[in-house]
């Protein structure tokens, strides 16, 4: 349940992303994400979800969010997703391997996410506002196995690079069910250790948090299971529940509050 987005959002499209990678095959299950799908795919999935995370990895608190999922194709590679952003399939061969590259929102924070935090170590840090991001994807699926690589870089200032690595396998399919076990880790570069997870000068002398300048390294690791279930020819559902720890220097940062966290996320689609 690799989050493609960031570590500090992992939590809030955890279980969403646990779909990414479905394979083809049983009858009534079309890929649930978009950038997956075979180049000549025109499938389009609209749907909404719950979901009951922390907001960012390490935080004290879960909130609930609700989300408006879209996954659309348009027939020449060209794709539309709410995980993804707006984006190209430009290789697909029998064996298995695919890419993709795409253009998304960058990772963000909010002081007020950590406000029912009774230490409240948000405060005072400022906002991290959404930046555009450029990913490439490489995938490969096997019968039931697959493994997945997304690599993130923030077209800003701040220059944020993340590379996400999951591994999954189908635990259970048929005509309309599908449920699927994933495991990945994060790894993040220093700046984007540093925004999420660092603590400046000017920062600490806002917030009381010691100044904390994080090296890069591998920032979280995580698991999870989702249940994919086709009600009909075009109403599809998933749930999923997923967990995550962070590791390394993202482990000791004064951001941190916990080291553990679990998501739960559940969504009704829509296909035509």
């Amino acid at each position: 349940m690799t989050s493609r987005i960031a570590f500090p959002a992992l939590f809030a499209l955890l279980c969403a992303s646990s779909t990414a990678a479905l394979a083809a095959g049983p009858d009534n299950l079309d890929i649930g994400d978009a950038m997956l799908r075979p180049a000549s795919s025109t499938t389009k999935e609209i749907g909404i979800g719950v979901a009951v995370a922390p907001p960012y990895v390490g935080a004290y608190n879960h909130k609930t969010y609700g989300y408006v999922d879209v996954e659309a194709n348009f027939g020449n590679g060209l794709f539309v997703s709410s995980k993804n952003g707006f984006g190209y399939r430009f290789l697909e061969t029998p064996s298995g391997w695919s890419m993709a590259t795409s253009l998304s929102a960058s990772p963000s924070r909010r002081e007020k996410d950590a406000a029912s935090d009774p230490v409240n170590r948000m405060n005072g840090m400022g906002d991290v506002n959404a930046k555009v991001q450029a990913n490439l994807f490489l995938n490969y699926d096997n019968g039931p196995f697959h493994a997945n690589a997304a690599l993130g870089q923030t077209l800003a200032a701040r220059r944020g690079t993340q590379l996400d690595l999951s591994v999954g396998y189908d635990l259970f399919a048929d005509p309309n069910n599908l449920v699927r076990a994933t495991a990945g880790m994060v790894y993040a570069n220093r700046n984007l250790m540093q925004t999420f997870y660092g603590v400046t000068p000017q920062q600490a002398a806002r917030s009381g948090n010691w100044v904390y300048s994080p090296h890069a390294g591998i920032a979280a690791l995580d698991v999870g299971v989702n249940w994919r279930h086709a009600f009909s020819e075009h109403w599809v559902g998933d749930v999923g529940v997923g967990a995550a720890r962070l590791h390394g220097d993202a482990l000791d940062s004064p951001m941190r509050a916990l080291r553990n966290g679990v998501a739960v996320e559940a969504s009704l689609s829509y296909r035509f």
